[in-house]
């Protein structure tokens, strides 16, 4: 995952920050903070079902 993607992630979820107050930490726009937590946690799901299927191999 990008640096980008693991940090929104950190803000919302571990910070239990807002959209809003994760996007002025990250300093881009409340819209692009969402977007941006969206596609990370897409890609989270991903990597995460990509990662179990491999440990049933």
């Amino acid at each position: 995952m990008d640096d980008i993607d693991r940090e929104v992630i950190a803000l919302r979820h571990f910070e239990e920050l807002s959209n809003v107050e994760a996007a002025s930490v990250l300093g881009i726009a409340p819209a692009a903070s969402s977007k941006r937590y969206v596609r990370a946690m897409a890609r989270l799901g991903k990597l995460m079902a990509d990662w179990q299927k491999e440990d049933r191999a």
